[in-house]
């Protein structure tokens, strides 16, 4: 034992003389080192800083640049060095000290500094003298053929600042045979270009985890016809890349289904992926988002309030919509949901404006992740089918920008953070408050009138309909 402690010493005693090195590794680098995001997309040409960190150490400082913009990525590879053979420069400005560095070199060391470019992760690294005086001004510059590109001005100090955000992805399919897991070869998109497993790529390649659910139709689906799927989601669980979800069995709109079943099939789903992926769920998917109430408008046809359907199963979250279920409230905060029953339940709103930018501009969404600070989250979540580029969203661009935001996550942490949802519940900054669920559905679906407009009229229209079943003999 005292042998295993001596070594134990020597390795903490050897990287505290060693300090920090220019290894072009994220991991190496602190929450705290940061000093700020800068703006992407504003550059003129070339050039884009996305955000800088500073670290004192006792004999040295260190300085970090990451870019939006130095690495040129085809999905979830590495493609080439955009800074490569071009005549750009980055001048710093600290204090009274200048550095000018040639940004078409990888690494580079003089008397007063050394740097190394790290192009796979958007990274240059400094090292220089150590300063003495606190709280410097810093001002950075990229400069292409002599013109000014982009700038970075701030401070030498620690920012708060930080950027928090959450993906999640919801899978609804049939309980037969569907090609949502690999794509589609006939599609636009084609099969490199389409399907579930592209976003969980993705999700891999850059170590950012995510939050997933799989129906409790499409996860024997998956088991009957692609069963190595399955196995790939219990895998990425196991390693931490996958939160899993659950929700209603059969993704029925629990509102027009009795108590009793709405009971049973969260209960059995829960159990299911408990079973399925060892990952035991306690965040909720609420099918079509359809939060109703026998006692508030819309409710023709509601016969179940579903407030009551899910703690008991060890869900602790629902993730509804910014808009309508909690206007009014935070779409940054985790709430809890108002009720006279003492229940638990806390409410994560998916934020529709962040879900709006990761498929139509994906330099938006990274500029809102990182205004969130220290306290906010922003939620993205929509059907898994959207991001994968399948049936209708088949030949968009929206897995290309959903790949796209995740590289910058990658690339700016720990300055960004991702969150699973169930980690996410423990953050106290996070914390909402008690919010009044307003009854209804996502715009698509109806909005404030309910499941299809018109106070539910897609239920009450079919409710209302005679079917051919109901003409067997015995009844």
């Amino acid at each position: 034992m005292k042998k295993y402690i001596i070594i134990i010493c020597f390795v903490l005693q050897m990287g505290m003389i060693l300090g920090l090195q220019l290894t072009g590794n994220l991991q190496n680098w602190q929450q705290e080192d940061l000093i700020g995001f800068d703006e992407v997309e504003d550059a003129k040409s070339l050039g884009d800083i996305a955000s800088v960190y500073f670290r004192q150490e006792a004999d040295d400082s260190f300085l970090r640049i990451t870019f939006d913009d130095m690495a040129n990525r085809k999905d979830i590879t590495f493609i080439k060095d955009n800074y490569e053979n071009e005549n750009l420069e980055l001048e710093i400005n600290i204090g009274e000290s200048k550095f000018l560095l040639d940004l078409n070199q990888i690494t580079a060391e003089k008397s007063t500094y050394k740097f190394l470019r790290t192009p796979h992760n958007n990274l240059l690294e400094l090292k220089f003298p150590k300063f003495t005086a606190q709280n410097k001004q810093i001002k950075i510059i990229t400069i292409l053929n002599g013109k000014s590109q982009d700038n970075f001005l701030g401070k030498l100090t620690q920012s708060r600042d930080t950027g928090n955000c959450a993906f999640v992805h919801h899978g609804n399919q049939g309980l037969t045979y569907t090609e949502v897991f690999y794509g589609s070869a006939s599609g636009q998109s084609g099969l490199d270009g389409s399907g579930f497993d592209e976003v969980l790529q993705v999700h891999q390649a850059t170590g950012i985890p995510g939050n997933f659910h799989m129906s409790g139709t499409l996860m024997p689906a998956a088991q009957w016809h692609n069963p190595e799927f399955n196995d790939l989601l219990t895998q990425m669980a196991t390693q931490g890349q996958v939160a899993m979800m659950t929700s209603a069995l059969g993704q029925h709109i629990m509102p027009f289904v009795q108590n009793e079943m709405n009971n049973w099939s969260v209960s059995i789903e829960s159990d299911m992926v408990d079973y399925r992926y060892n990952y035991f769920p306690h965040i909720a998917w609420v099918p079509e988002r359809v939060w109703l109430a026998p006692d508030h408008y819309p409710s023709a046809g509601v016969i179940d309030w579903l407030g009551d359907n899910w703690t008991q199963h060890g869900v602790e979250a629902v993730v509804l919509d910014d808009w309508p279920h909690l206007d009014g409230y935070d779409n940054r905060k985790i709430h809890w949901m108002s009720n006279g029953m003492d229940i638990n339940l806390r409410v994560i709103p998916i934020n529709n404006e962040f879900v709006g930018n990761m498929h139509y501009d994906a330099n938006a969404a990274k500029n809102q992740i990182a205004t969130m600070g220290q306290n906010n989250i922003c939620v993205y979540g929509t059907d898994w089918e959207v991001t994968a580029e399948m049936n209708e969203h088949d030949g968009s661009y929206f897995l290309e920008n959903y790949e796209n935001v995740l590289w910058y996550c990658h690339d700016n942490y720990p300055g960004v953070n991702v969150w699973k949802l169930d980690e996410a519940l423990g953050n106290s900054d996070f914390n909402g408050t008690t919010a009044e669920i307003t009854t209804g559905t996502y715009g698509l679906l109806g909005g404030t009138d309910g499941y299809g407009g018109g106070n539910n009229s897609w239920y009450t229209n079919w409710a209302s309909k005679e079917s051919h079943s109901d003409y067997h003999d015995p009844k």
